[in-house]
């Protein structure tokens, strides 16, 4: 085998290499175009627009799905912790006073709450009555009697 077809092809590669081309070849493009339209395919704009979405639909939302579904297995799975025994002694409580000095003011006290609980609403019947005289007063047509009580 000679070396001399080899090296020829070699030489005739790396001028082809280094030879200048243009940037952009309007004929190579349109022949690329109107092959890929009679074959149907889409155009790569349509797919840059969806995208975005498509990268959303396939990672983000089976990431979000994972997390929530780890955070319901967390919750409903984590052992609970004990709840603290109650090792607080009981309250006792002792009494200050002696009972022979506390009778004699229970009995002295209780008539007082009796009349402050009486007396509480002493005054509303009449407040009741002046609101019904005003209500009455502003209607057309109802006799006002004040009842005599002057207000």
């Amino acid at each position: 085998m000679n070396g001399k077809p080899v090296d020829e092809l070699g030489r005739c590669l790396r001028e082809g290499a280094l030879a200048d081309s243009p940037a952009f070849s309007a004929e190579l493009h349109a022949h690329v175009m109107e092959k890929l339209r009679a074959e149907g395919l889409e155009l790569l704009e349509g797919e840059q627009r969806t995208s975005r979405w498509r990268w959303f639909v396939r990672r983000a939302v089976p990431l979000a799905l994972a997390a929530g579904l780890g955070v319901v297995a967390w919750i409903t799975l984590r052992p609970q912790q004990p709840l603290a025994p109650d090792t607080h002694p009981p309250v006792v409580y002792h009494q200050i006073l002696p009972d022979d000095l506390v009778a004699p003011l229970q009995e002295n006290v209780a008539p007082a709450t009796e009349a402050w609980d009486r007396g509480k609403y002493g005054y509303l019947d009449q407040d009741a009555r002046r609101l019904m005289v005003f209500v009455a007063s502003q209607l057309p047509g109802v006799p006002v009697t004040d009842g005599g009580n002057g207000n």
